[in-house]
């Protein structure tokens, strides 16, 4: 189904009204060579978008994510977050675990990270 934008814009006005950074991720080795990855140094851009931290249980079982840490972040006009990238937000850092897209908006999957 085609959203209209003009429903986009009203529903990113009402809902999307907080700030995150978006940090491409960099290629490292672990202690063990294993390949990893962490935030870059400087974001490569900022967003407006809804976050929400996790506190439905069934819902964070339904997408393996941790009650109370991990987080859901939708956007109507989807930025170039993709899978893998890493997001700021409220000085924590989340790796986006999954993007689902919908017609009306896409949804991001956030694991908390310790940098």
């Amino acid at each position: 189904m085609k959203i209209p934008d003009k429903f986009k814009d009203m529903q990113a006005r009402v809902f999307q009204d907080k700030v995150v950074e978006h940090f491409l991720p960099v290629s490292l080795s672990g202690t063990l060579g294993t390949p990893t990855s962490r935030p870059a140094d400087a974001p490569s851009g900022r967003y407006q978008v809804n976050v929400m931290l996790v506190t439905d249980d069934l819902k964070a079982q339904e997408w393996g994510l941790t009650i109370n840490r991990d987080a859901v972040m939708t956007a109507s006009f989807p930025p170039p977050v993709e899978e893998g990238h890493f997001i700021r937000y409220n000085r924590q850092f989340y790796r986006v675990a999954g993007v689902q897209p919908f017609d009306a908006y896409s949804l991001y999957l956030l694991k908390a990270v310790d940098v």
